[in-house]
């Protein structure tokens, strides 16, 4: 398997993340010692179903695919969830050339916390399906999505009240030299009957989780603008990241996005969202203070599909990626 780090200026979201700890049991230990006495009453680590937090932020994650729910630890029931709902690959014309099947797929899930962040770690080998009816397989594609947020005020990883959201595809099985790939991202609030999406007005980010009684923005959604790739031969390489958002209504909304236009074929490509809670002077009648107490640093962790490979436990597709039948 390849070595390969993303570049660190893939645009202005991934610039904000910093490379997390590897866990260990020190880590564990201060990861125990930095959440405030009350604020997880069982563990750091629950996994029934998954869920931390880091006296600011809360994320709870669903067990079987990669889902996140965000907010503020003092507003439990509100939230933004995001996750990963969908991979294609698409021909120059914009037309779907092969889809993977992610309905269902079972996915690995790690905790890789370590002694600066919280890391939730997904990881699959999907079906790479034909667009036709009935489809056929035609490849397999190797993904991770890691949720990571930094553990505690004074962390060196960033701001406590942002989560990482990092996503990496590998070994996807190209059914032509031109064809991009296009991530779809959905989300959706908490709680449809006292919160709504919306187009966020705040520069930088793109969808915005609002109160419907006041329109106080709770989270933001922010997409970078560019990838990380390695191509199939010479050095890693940066390729646009253009996300579209589409609000199908205020409780439903997806962000596609499209890598790249001129960078050919790739093997592996790591790109990041971002989720950041908003705290402003009063939520809902709570004083920012009693949520700034806690407080401070912006996490998120620049992921090296390197070591997202070797945590893989599916074998390699035994099909052939386009351009290595010459070799």
């Amino acid at each position: 398997m390849m070595s390969f780090r993303p570049n660190r200026s893939a645009g202005s979201l991934r610039r904000r993340f910093a490379l997390a700890g590897t866990s260990s049991a020190l880590a564990i230990l201060l990861l125990v010692l930095a959440v405030p006495p009350g604020v997880v009453g069982e563990a750091v680590w629950n996994p029934d179903p998954p869920h931390w937090t880091n006296g600011a932020v809360l994320c709870q994650f669903a067990a079987s695919q990669p889902e996140v729910n965000v907010s503020a630890l003092s507003l439990a029931g509100t939230g933004l969830m995001a996750s990963l709902t969908g991979m294609q690959e698409l021909r120059p014309n914009g037309s779907v050339a092969a889809v993977a099947h992610l309905a269902g797929v079972n996915w690995t899930v790690a905790n890789l916390s370590g002694e600066y962040s919280y890391d939730l770690a997904y990881s699959t080998q999907a079906t790479v399906l034909s667009p036709s009816t009935p489809a056929s397989v035609v490849g397999s594609v190797d993904l991770g999505v890691e949720f990571v947020l930094a553990a505690y005020a004074g962390s060196p990883a960033g701001n406590t009240t942002s989560v990482a959201v990092e996503l990496t595809v590998a070994n996807w099985t190209w059914q032509g030299s031109g064809d991009r790939l296009q991530a779809t991202f959905s989300m959706s609030p908490t709680d449809p009957a006292s919160e709504r999406l919306n187009p966020s007005t705040e520069g930088g980010w793109l969808l915005a989780n609002v109160l419907n009684a006041s329109g106080h923005a709770l989270e933001e959604m922010g997409f970078a603008e560019n990838a990380t790739a390695q191509p199939l031969t010479g050095s890693q390489e940066l390729v646009s990241a253009t996300s579209t958002l589409t609000i199908s209504s205020p409780a439903s909304a997806q962000v596609t996005v499209t890598f790249g236009g001129t960078a050919g074929l790739f093997r592996a490509l790591a790109f990041s969202a971002q989720v950041a809670v908003v705290l402003p002077a009063a939520i809902a009648g709570i004083p920012a203070v009693d949520f700034l107490a806690v407080g401070g640093s912006a996490v998120a962790a620049s992921l090296a599909i390197a070591l997202f490979a070797r945590r893989l436990r599916a074998r390699p597709s035994r099909l052939i990626f386009a351009d290595e039948e010459r070799k």
